[in-house]
C-alpha cells in the first residue's frame, strides 16, 4: 500500500513508480516471502485437516447436546469419546422413529467427519518427503515438542526461517509478542498482539506447552540433573541439528529462562 495525501486524486503507473522509488531510498519498504506451490499446496492441505478436526467436533458436540437434552449422561468413565464411550453412544434406543432418526444421523456424521480426517491425515504423510519442506521438517524433529505434524504445519507457513535475524523477529511476525501503549515515563504493556498467521501462531503455542509439561515431568522423575535421561535422535535427523536442539532443551525446560537466542546459522 502506497500512502497519498488526502488530496491525490491522481492515481497513474509513473506516479506509483515514483512513489516507491522514494519508499525504496528511504528504507521503508519490507521485503516479503513469496511460498513456492508446493509450499501453498502443503498450507492448503494443512488448514483443510484443520477444518476437518473443527467439523468433526462440532459433530461430536451436537450429538453430546442432543443426549444431554433427554437426560441421557455417559458416568462410567471421566474419558469421553473412548473405547467405552462410543459403545455406550451406539447402545441407545428410542421410543420415537424420529428421536432414532435423529440419533443415527449424528452418530453417522461422526463417523463421515472422522473417516475424513483420517483420510487428510493420511495424505499429509507424502509431504514429509517433498522440497522444500522434508530439511525443514527434518530439522525442526530435533527440537522437543514437535514432531511431523507440527513441524510440516511450522515449515509450510513460516518459509524458510532464516530470512529473520532473531527470535523475536520471528515471535513479532506470528504475533507472540506482548501488545503495548507507552507514552514519556509511562509503559503499558498488555497481551500478545495476535497479528500474523493464526495457524502458525496455535502449533507453535502447543508444542512448547509440551516441550514445558514434559520437561517438568522428567524433572519431577529425576533426582538430579545427573539422573536425567538424554535426548535421542530418530532416525533421519541431522545430528548437527540434534545438537542445536539438545543444547536447546534445558532453556526450553525452564520457564524462568527469558533467553532469545538467534537462529542457528546454516
Amino acid at each position: 500500500m502506497i500512502l497519498r495525501r488526502p488530496g491525490d486524486r491522481i492515481k497513474t503507473d509513473r506516479r506509483d513508480a515514483g512513489h516507491l522509488a522514494v519508499l525504496y531510498r528511504a528504507g521503508a519498504l519490507t521485503a516479503i516471502h513469496i511460498p513456492s506451490e508446493q509450499e501453498e499446496a502443503a498450507r492448503d492441505v494443512l488448514r483443510c485437516r484443520e477444518d476437518m478436526r473443527a467439523d468433526l467436533l462440532r459433530a461430536r458436540h451436537r450429538l453430546s447436546t442432543f443426549l444431554l437434552r433427554h437426560g441421557r449422561r455417559f458416568t462410567a468413565t471421566k474419558k469421553a469419546w473412548s473405547k467405552r464411550h462410543e459403545a455406550w453412544l451406539r447402545q441407545h434406543t428410542w421410543p420415537l422413529l424420529a428421536l432414532d432418526q435423529t440419533h443415527r444421523a449424528y452418530l453417522r456424521a461422526v463417523d463421515e467427519g472422522r473417516a475424513r480426517l483420517h483420510d487428510v491425515e493420511q495424505e499429509l504423510r507424502a509431504l514429509l518427503d517433498l522440497e522444500p519442506l522434508r530439511d525443514r521438517v527434518r530439522c525442526l524433529r530435533c527440537f522437543r515438542g514437535i514432531d511431523d505434524r507440527t513441524a510440516l504445519t511450522i515449515a509450510g507457513e513460516l518459509g524458510d526461517p532464516r530470512r529473520f535475524a532473531t527470535a523475536p523477529r520471528t515471535m513479532a511476525f506470528v504475533g507472540l509478542v506482548p501488545s503495548e501503549h507507552s507514552s514519556g515515563a509511562k509503559r503499558v504493556q498488555g497481551g500478545i498482539t495476535k497479528t500474523g498467521n493464526a495457524h502458525l501462531r496455535r502449533v507453535l503455542v502447543e508444542s512448547a506447552w509440551t516441550a514445558t509439561i514434559r520437561s517438568s515431568a522428567r524433572r519431577c522423575a529425576c533426582a538430579s540433573a545427573a539422573r536425567r535421561p538424554p535426548l535421542s535422535r530418530a532416525p533421519g535427523r541431522p545430528s548437527s541439528d540434534f545438537i542445536v536442539a539438545t543444547d536447546a532443551s534445558p532453556r526450553v525446560g525452564n520457564p524462568n529462562n527469558t533467553s532469545s537466542p538467534p537462529w542457528p546459522a546454516s
